[in-house]
């Protein structure tokens, strides 16, 4: 066959391989996402550094992520469904949004506004890290650490161990297993069921994967953890019965209580 002939059918192959590159970013793109800013109440001042949570309609922390400094932020979408977002900021208030729906492939803007909560006042001598007022579930948290039921870690505990993240307390737990599975993905396991604890966020179950809480997630807006190895010691409020998918309490439960807003 003579050079001739075969230069057609080599630029008609090039041809479909440059459509199907062409067709590679599209491809990868396709996927649905939550986008938006948080601002000052009533004003659009950017809040920076502010957690943004993604609830799922069965109110579990499905993605969380900080704004950056202009307030701005966007979460990845695994699934299409109803959402809901909450923002947290010591200093503020925390809000929730409405509920929205996010369709297969398609980007949905949410607007966070957050109240003010903290109040001028003159220059004092503050001794502690004890705020004014807690929320009930970080009551129920002190009370749970001074009757000593299971392991926990307060602010103290943080600074005096220099944990940058959570797996960094665990290593105190007796019994608290590290193993490496394929591609060198790191699992955890509190009792010799060797499963996945569950994990809550501030009461919600978290869907967030293992890894992100324990080794990336920063402990600077955690007041304290919560580490019951096995059910027997687990508070009866977070063992409601798992639904298919849901992690075993039997697993063992870890209890996150970001910090309460200023006053």
């Amino acid at each position: 066959m003579s050079s001739r002939r075969l230069r057609p059918l080599v630029h008609a192959r090039a041809m479909v391989l440059l459509a199907c590159l062409a067709a590679v970013p599209a491809a990868l793109s396709a996927q649905q996402s939550v986008r938006g800013v948080v601002v000052r109440a009533g004003t659009d001042e950017p809040i920076a550094a502010a957690s943004v949570y993604l609830i799922g309609a069965n109110r579990a922390v499905q993605g969380v992520v900080l704004s950056d400094s202009a307030g701005a932020f966007t979460l990845g979408v695994t699934a299409a469904g109803r959402y809901a977002l909450r923002g947290r900021r010591i200093g503020y208030v925390a809000a929730e949004s409405g509920t929205f729906y996010v369709r297969p492939d398609s980007t949905v803007s949410v607007r966070l506004e957050l109240e003010p909560s903290a109040v001028m006042l003159e220059a004092i001598t503050v001794f502690g890290e004890t705020p004014k007022r807690l929320t009930p579930e970080l009551e129920g948290f002190l009370s749970r650490r001074r009757m000593h039921v299971g392991y926990s870690f307060s602010r103290e505990d943080i600074q005096r161990l220099k944990a940058a993240h959570t797996v960094d307390l665990l290593r105190e737990v007796p019994g608290f297993v590290t193993s490496s599975g394929r591609a060198g993905q790191r699992s955890y396991a509190l009792n010799f069921r060797r499963c996945p604890p569950a994990i809550f966020l501030d009461g919600l179950l978290s869907r967030v994967p293992q890894g992100e809480w324990l080794e990336n997630h920063s402990l600077w807006n955690v007041y304290g953890v919560e580490v019951f190895r096995d059910w027997t010691s687990v508070p009866t409020e977070f063992l409601s019965q798992p639904r298919p998918r849901d992690p075993d309490p039997k697993c063992g439960v870890i209890l996150i209580w970001t910090r309460p807003p200023e006053r």
